[in-house]
C-alpha cells in the first residue's frame, strides 16, 4: 500500500517482500528515499497518514502508529487486535478501528488512550471515515449507514442515538 503524506512531500510505501520484513520507506518526493521503518513480522495490509506527525499502519492483527520526524521515527502506539475490519484517522487526534463483531472502538492516537465504544451494528464494520467535524462514519454490510456525533457526551459508550440510515 502506500499513502502521502497530507502535505504531499512525503510518500510512504509498504514493501510486502518476504525479505523485507515488514518495511516501510519514506520517500521525499523530491530527495527519494530518506528513511526505512522496520517493523518485524508486519504483513503490510493498509497504510494511512492522516497527519504531519503520524502514520498508521496495519497488518492482519495489528495496528501501529508511527511518530514522524525528518530524520527520525518511532512507534508509538500498537493495538493487538485479531477481529479489526477497518481503520480510520481524523487529523492526528483519533483513530476509530470497526471490529467484526460490529462495533467500533474510538482512541486518541497521541496517548493511546480508549475514548468510547459505539455500538450500533450487528456485523462487521466494513468501511469508516471521518468527515471534518470528527464524526466517523461507519459502514456495516452494506446494509447500514450511522453518523456518530463525537463530540456528544452522550455517545461516549455507544448509548447516544446515531443517525442511521
Amino acid at each position: 500500500d502506500v499513502a502521502f503524506s497530507p502535505d504531499g512531500v512525503y510518500l510512504a510505501v509498504g514493501v510486502l517482500f518476504p525479505e523485507s520484513n515488514g518495511q516501510i520507506q519514506i520517500y521525499h518526493v523530491g530527495r527519494g528515499l530518506v528513511q526505512i521503518l522496520r517493523t518485524e513480522r508486519f504483513n503490510l495490509e493498509l497504510l494511512e497518514w492522516p497527519s504531519q506527525n503520524y502514520l498508521i499502519c496495519t497488518d492482519f492483527y495489528n495496528i501501529q502508529v508511527w511518530a514522524m520526524q525528518e530524520d527520525y521515527s518511532e512507534i508509538i502506539n500498537t493495538w493487538n487486535t485479531r477481529e479489526f475490519q477497518s481503520i480510520a484517522a481524523d487529523e492526528g487526534k483519533l483513530l476509530a478501528i470497526g471490529h467484526c463483531s460490529g462495533h467500533v472502538t474510538v482512541w486518541s492516537i497521541p496517548e493511546g488512550n480508549h475514548l468510547s465504544t459505539l455500538q450500533q451494528h450487528s456485523v462487521f464494520v466494513k468501511n469508516l471515515r471521518f468527515v471534518p467535524n470528527n464524526r466517523p462514519v461507519s459502514v456495516c454490510d452494506r446494509d447500514l449507514v450511522c453518523i456518530w456525533d463525537l463530540a456528544d457526551d452522550n455517545n461516549q459508550e455507544g448509548d447516544g442515538n446515531p443517525m442511521c440510515s
